[in-house]
């Protein structure tokens, strides 16, 4: 699953949440706590503040 959470934030960095966890089928609390683990993990930043940041995927 984080392949695909990735591959989102490579098409459209400042995707929200909501609409992730949409497209993935998913639960949104599910996704929080699966993009958690991959931002400990280093693969992904959050860049900027909520409502204007965006989103880098580091390693892959």
């Amino acid at each position: 699953m984080g392949k695909k959470i990735e591959a989102l934030l490579i098409q459209n960095p400042g995707i929200s949440q909501k609409v992730m966890a949409d497209e993935l089928n998913m639960n949104a609390r599910t996704l929080q706590r699966k993009m958690k683990k991959l931002t400990q993990e280093g693969r992904i930043e959050r860049v900027g503040g909520k409502r204007y940041g965006h989103w880098i995927v580091k390693k892959q």
